[in-house]
This record gives C-alpha cells, sequence and structure tokens, in this order.
C-alpha cells in the first residue's frame, strides 16, 4: 500500500514540475529560473544516488552552487576522472567543453549558473550526452561513472 502512495506521490510531482516549466528526471528534477541571451539559471534536485549524464556543453560554462546535501562533480579529462566534493556552499565551474557528470551522494539542491562563453549567446541544444543519467546500485561515492 505505501508503495502505491509512494508511486502516486511521485507521478503528481512529476506532473507538477513539468506543469511549470522543469523537467523530471531519473535522479530527480530540474527548473528553470532564469534566462537571457548570456546567463541561464537553473534548480536542480537530486535524490541520494542520483547521477546526471555524462555529458559537455560546447559554448557555455557551468557553474553548481550547492545549497543542501552533497553533490560530487566527475569531470573527464585526459588523465581519467577526477572528482570534486561539493557540500553546502561550495562552488565549481566546469569550463565549456569538459565532459561532466553530478552524483549525489545525499539528497541535494543546487543551482547551475550557465555563462555564453561565446558571442553567439546561449542557445538550447548546446549540451553533448555520452550516456543517460540514472541512479547508483550502491555507494554513490564509490561511483565515478
Amino acid at each position: 500500500m505505501l508503495e502505491k502512495i509512494a508511486a502516486k506521490q511521485r507521478a503528481l510531482l512529476a506532473r507538477t514540475i513539468r506543469a511549470i516549466g522543469g523537467s523530471w528526471k531519473l535522479w530527480g528534477f530540474s527548473l528553470p529560473l532564469y534566462r537571457d541571451d548570456e546567463i541561464e539559471v537553473v534548480r536542480i534536485r537530486a535524490w541520494r544516488g542520483g547521477y546526471s549524464s555524462r555529458h559537455h556543453h560546447c559554448e557555455k560554462d557551468n557553474l553548481f552552487f550547492v545549497t543542501n546535501g552533497r553533490l560530487s562533480i566527475v569531470s573527464y579529462g585526459p588523465q581519467g576522472p577526477t572528482k570534486e566534493i561539493l557540500e553546502p556552499g561550495a562552488v565549481l565551474r566546469v569550463p565549456a567543453g569538459v565532459s561532466h557528470r553530478f552524483v549525489a551522494l545525499d539528497d541535494a539542491v543546487a543551482y547551475e549558473f550557465y555563462r555564453a562563453t561565446t558571442d553567439r549567446f546561449l542557445r538550447a541544444g548546446d549540451i553533448v550526452r555520452q550516456d543517460v543519467g540514472g541512479i547508483v546500485d550502491g555507494d554513490p561515492m564509490e561511483f565515478d561513472g
């Protein structure tokens, strides 16, 4: 019975998030808050163990600001993955072109600030995904994708 109630609550929350312009994801949800030609702000709510797709942005920097919980930001460079643990109040910039993902080490809330890096302004479709997000099976601290 509790599973049915939880499923109904998740479905209602998903509909509500979509109705106000957000995106429901396997890992949680994102809600755009502001956008102009140069800046975009998105609030993310990630469940413990949730992780985003591995991706990069072609022409915009990605700045993470964590307000609740902890996020691990995994960046993929020539020497392999590197991991930064962000706690509330922490900020991390991922430059345009750098492949990365986040992993929620706890239930987490963060804000993503995107900044255009060219004179062509922010554009939709700037994200290039290498895989899909999901929920870690096991300890999220061990996951580096």
